[in-house]
């Protein structure tokens, strides 16, 4: 698989993760927090996640993964381009382990923090790979030649510059 295509179908993928974890927080907000609990008893003895009544932070997590989700769609529309979305999503999920982290060692070593900060952590450097590797523009053309599908590195034309 072309690397462009291994980078867009990861995209899509993460997209579509993130709306589901979105529309999970969403729906059934306690049932993910046990889930993941219980989770936690497989890898060792992790003390159950505090309570908290609060459902800011729920209204505020279904905003973030819709954020991360458009974003992600936006980066596969187009590589060439995609460099300002993938900032911005390195950007979440980034930050996002670097607080969870911070949660587990403060708050309670909790397997959801350690699990949130493990995944949210492969995510990023993900998207920091793709981000390097698309960032100075270069990109696949496909053409189409006696129907037969012909695929072309492209590359910015020297001197151009990239969108921030």
């Amino acid at each position: 698989m072309r690397p462009d295509r291994l980078a867009i179908l990861t995209l899509r993928v993460l997209a579509l993760s993130f709306a589901v974890v979105g529309m999970q927080f969403l729906l059934a907000p306690d049932a993910t927090i046990a889930s993941l609990d219980a989770t936690g008893a497989y890898f060792g003895d992790f003390p159950a996640t505090p309570a908290t009544g609060a459902r800011l932070w729920l209204a505020l997590s279904v905003a973030y993964m819709l954020l991360v989700t458009l974003l992600a769609l936006l980066a596969q529309r187009d590589l060439a381009h995609a460099r300002p979305y993938l900032a911005l999503l390195f950007a979440g999920k980034a930050s996002s382990p670097l607080v969870a982290l911070l949660a587990y060692r403060t708050v309670s070593p909790a397997f959801p923090y350690l699990a949130n900060c493990v995944v949210d952590g492969a995510i990023a450097l993900t998207v920091a790979g793709m981000a390097m590797l698309y960032s100075d523009g270069t990109y696949y053309k496909t053409t189409y030649v006696e129907g037969a599908t012909q695929y072309q590195v492209v590359a910015p034309p020297a001197g151009a510059s990239l969108p921030v």
